[in-house]
């Protein structure tokens, strides 16, 4: 484990607090021998935090696409886990009618602005990189001229 210090204090509170806040659910539930709202809540929030992140984790695997494609097809897979575990969740609770509709909008509005973040922040750091690359290569046939 690495030491606190000031660049990872936000990121070492965030995980902390998740975990302190996913494990206290789950003791809770366990006691009490089922799940009220606000937990099923807490729970559905940290899936959906959970499928977000991991399909834009794979925008590396899929740098053979356009940027375009990339995004829609992270998002369709993001909208068929959420919509997926909905299906199996409804053969043990009762779904409300409209509850597929509010999972994705309580999704698609925060995923939006989100990724739209990560893709900028990726596109900086590629142009970034790119530079880097064009400037090592200009040297380096500097150096062979030489």
């Amino acid at each position: 484990m690495n030491p606190i210090n000031k660049k990872n204090f936000l990121t070492t509170i965030c995980v902390v607090y998740t975990i302190l806040s996913v494990v206290i659910t789950i003791v809770e539930a366990v006691e009490h021998k089922g799940i009220n709202a606000s937990q099923f809540n807490y729970m559905c929030c940290l899936y959906l935090c959970a499928v977000g992140t991991f399909v834009l984790s794979l925008t590396y695997r899929l740098e053979r696409f356009s940027m375009l494609t990339v995004m829609i097809i992270q998002y369709v897979l993001a909208l068929v886990l959420i919509f997926g575990a909905m299906w199996i969740l409804g053969h043990f609770v009762e779904v409300n009618k409209n509850g597929p509709m509010e999972m994705w909008r309580s999704f698609t509005i925060p995923y939006v602005i989100l990724a739209a973040a990560y893709y900028m922040e990726l596109r900086r750091e590629t142009k970034k990189q790119n530079e880097m690359l064009a400037q090592i290569k200009e040297k380096k046939q500097e150096e062979e001229i030489k």
